[in-house]
């Protein structure tokens, strides 16, 4: 299921289609995958809330890819450098709920996506 498109992405970025870099449709892919591991039974396709959610979510997280590396999600997130001989250490790989950029986990929080617990419906 595509959670959103290149022009999404596009508007999101506030760019034209043509003026995204080449890796654009494929870190939709990814962070769609991302986005799917990481939403819970909450997560209700007809519901135009969740839609929109989802979609500000994988836009947001590939800007963030676009902006730091999508590279960080295998690495982890240096925790300790030196500059004299150069030391640079990397915490563990993060799961998955880890690696949501804040926007990407504030566009689903605000509407419960990432809560696994009962609905107070």
């Amino acid at each position: 299921m595509a959670y959103a498109t290149l022009a999404d992405l596009a508007e999101y970025l506030c760019v034209e289609v043509g003026a995204l870099p080449d890796s654009s449709a494929r870190l939709l892919l990814r962070a769609e995958e991302l986005i799917e591991a990481v939403i819970y039974e909450n997560y209700d396709s007809t519901n135009t809330d969740h839609l929109a959610a989802v979609q500000r979510a994988t836009c947001a997280q590939v800007e963030h890819w676009q902006s730091v590396g999508e590279e960080e999600v295998f690495r982890g997130r240096i925790v300790s450098k030196s500059v004299g001989r150069t030391s640079v250490s990397y915490a563990q790989t993060q799961s998955a709920g880890n690696v949501l950029c804040e926007r990407a986990r504030a566009a689903l929080n605000r509407y419960g996506l990432l809560y696994a617990g009962a609905s107070l419906k």
